[in-house]
């Protein structure tokens, strides 16, 4: 999708027509190429690391006749692989900008000669009682810096409407600003409003950065997830087929000595005290949870997103899910009409 082709599509990721006309055969011949040469990349350079697994699991779903199930495996499957190896393609052409993993940093450094810097807008209506975030935050793929004139203006907007956000604090790939807004609903008002504002001075965010995996977008220039910061759930990092609505603990966030498999049973635990069951799943696997290959470790982050998305939905309601729990979870599941 160019950027003077789109217009405001919601629930639209920028790159979904770039995953979709992505030839297969030729994905793969391009991941093995990647495979090949993916070790010289410098180590501390690159926080992405393609997988064998996940181009041998893609070639295992094409060859053969899908089911519905299969089908949409492979379509993530296959977002995955592509945003790799564009990952990959755009690191091996401009491999002589880059000298750590904060890739995009580095191309708005190089674009405006500007040095990332934090701030930090604190609502009027932050409670003393309540010093943690619960609810919507969405992300910007903007200039990490509050000198940049587009990043300044959209700060100034978001001011005069008293929404907490904050610039850069993390550099992450394309996540220059970082705004909270609370409710699933609001945060589809103003995710609105900031593109109808801004799409014509923003640029679409790349395929490969951190977004793709754990956000759901609400428009092509907005994507974002549901936070519970200071809940005791256990993690704020969401993924797979509910981007944007669960949470899995990624196997580098786990302590020692815990694994994945004492985890997904927590979340199996919680969901049962709460009166949620999860039917049809193998636990076969659970035994070898830590050194998975993908599409066991997918199988186990779903499980974690299906329990965390139920527990979400009864703890906090339409502040979550807004009016309309069956087309929240179309959505959200790619089921859209």
């Amino acid at each position: 999708m160019a950027k003077d082709d789109y217009s405001l599509v919601e629930d639209k990721a920028p790159w979904d027509d770039i995953v979709a006309n992505y030839d297969d055969e030729q994905l793969i011949k391009d991941a093995e190429y990647c495979l090949e040469h993916i070790d010289e990349i410098p180590e501390g350079v690159s926080n992405r690391r393609l997988e064998r697994s996940t181009l041998d699991y893609f070639e295992e779903l094409y060859v053969k006749s899908r089911n519905k199930r299969e089908e949409d495996e492979f379509k993530l499957v296959k977002r995955d692989l592509v945003s790799d190896v564009i990952y990959y393609q755009n690191y091996e052409n401009n491999k002589d900008k880059y000298n750590n993993r904060y890739n995009r940093e580095q191309d708005w450094r190089n674009k405006t000669g500007l040095n990332t810097k934090d701030d930090y807008y604190f609502t009027k209506s932050r409670r003393d009682d309540k010093p943690y975030f619960r609810g919507w935050k969405f992300h910007l793929d903007v200039n990490p810096t509050p000198e940049d004139e587009v990043t300044k203006e959209i700060s100034e907007f978001l001011k005069t409407l008293d929404i907490e956000h904050k610039i850069s604090h993390g550099g992450e790939n394309g996540k220059g600003m970082t705004v909270y807004t609370g409710s699933y609903e609001d945060t589809r008002k103003v995710a609105r409003l900031v593109y109808e504002r801004f799409h014509d001075k923003m640029e679409l965010p790349p395929v490969w950065n951190d977004n793709l995996m754990g956000e759901h977008f609400f428009n092509p220039l907005v994507c974002g997830r549901f936070l519970d910061g200071g809940h005791p759930f256990p993690t704020e990092y969401p993924y797979h087929i509910v981007s944007g609505i669960a949470g899995y603990p990624r196997l580098y966030d786990i302590p020692n000595g815990i694994g994945l498999k004492s985890t997904v049973e927590g979340y199996y635990s919680n969901a049962k005290k709460n009166g949620i069951t999860v039917s049809d799943i193998s636990f076969n696997f659970l035994g070898n949870a830590n050194n998975a290959d993908v599409a066991t470790n997918r199988t186990l982050h779903t499980i974690a997103s299906y329990t965390m998305h139920k527990l979400y939905t009864q703890e906090f309601g339409k502040y979550y899910h807004g009016s309309d729990l069956d087309k929240f979870e179309k959505t959200f599941s790619g089921e859209r009409e």
